[in-house]
């Protein structure tokens, strides 16, 4: 059976007419269905790229991508926009919400691009805001949200497809401690419900919130590990440390 996601040898390559960046360099990498998987890095280490190139926003110079068994940069780009609106759900740092809109509009607009008709848009915008807690916000503008809400606004609208992959973008980067709390609080229910999730992230307590971390240094991948939830939620030991 084969991986949701299969990355072989993909390099990225940024050119102008002077200067070529070398973004992401002959990375591999395998993504199971129901994965949590936390991406991290310093700013330029490609982790945005690959996220990119994940969700098809960008193409690779080279290398494969195969999305469920399917050779993806196959296709050409309305084959991608579609293959992109019935896979994956997007979420970003700075929310990306339409502030004249209506959260149940902002919600609704994936749905929309996707045609699907406005009875079922409907309901499935009510269901949204159920599972994020924000039902009362429904006839609500963006600027009368908390940066809290807001992002669970953007969840919201990032699961309206129903897709099998969600992609953030330092989801709580604008947040502050308590709203990062609730945001990741909400990523692992959605991880229970059976989504694959992949968030790229600087913090790394947000990551260790993942069942994986991928760690990305000058665009290739340098570490890729499990978490030990169960070392993550012993108390520290009091006392001295030993000297070695």
């Amino acid at each position: 059976m084969s991986s949701l996601i299969s990355l072989k040898d993909v390099t990225k390559i940024y050119r102008t007419s002077e200067v070529e960046t070398l973004a992401l360099d002959q990375v591999s990498l395998e993504v199971e269905q129901g994965e949590y998987i936390a991406i991290v890095g310093t700013s330029g280490s490609g982790k945005s790229t690959m996220l990119n190139i994940l969700g098809l926003l960008d193409n690779a110079t080279s290398g494969s991508y195969f999305l469920a068994g399917e050779d993806v940069t196959a296709l050409d780009d309305d084959a991608q926009t579609q293959r992109r609106l019935a896979t994956f759900g997007f979420v970003f740092q700075q929310f990306n919400l339409m502030n004249r809109s209506s959260v149940a509009a902002n919600v609704a607009l994936p749905m929309l691009y996707k045609g699907v008709k406005k009875k079922d848009r409907d309901q499935r915008v009510l269901e949204l805001l159920a599972l994020m807690d924000i039902s009362e916000k429904l006839h609500s503008k963006p600027n009368q949200l908390s940066g809290g809400q807001k992002q669970r606004v953007a969840f919201a609208r990032a699961l309206a497809n129903y897709p099998q992959i969600i992609l953030a973008d330092e989801p709580t980067g604008a947040l502050d401690s308590r709203n990062t709390a609730s945001i990741l609080d909400l990523m692992a229910t959605l991880n229970n419900l059976g989504n694959t999730i992949l968030v790229v992230t600087h913090d790394m307590d947000v990551a260790r919130a993942a069942k994986r971390i991928i760690s990305l240094k000058d665009g290739r991948i340098v570490s890729d590990e499990l978490v030990d939830k169960e070392k993550l939620d012993k108390p520290a030991k009091k006392g001295r440390r030993k000297k070695t």
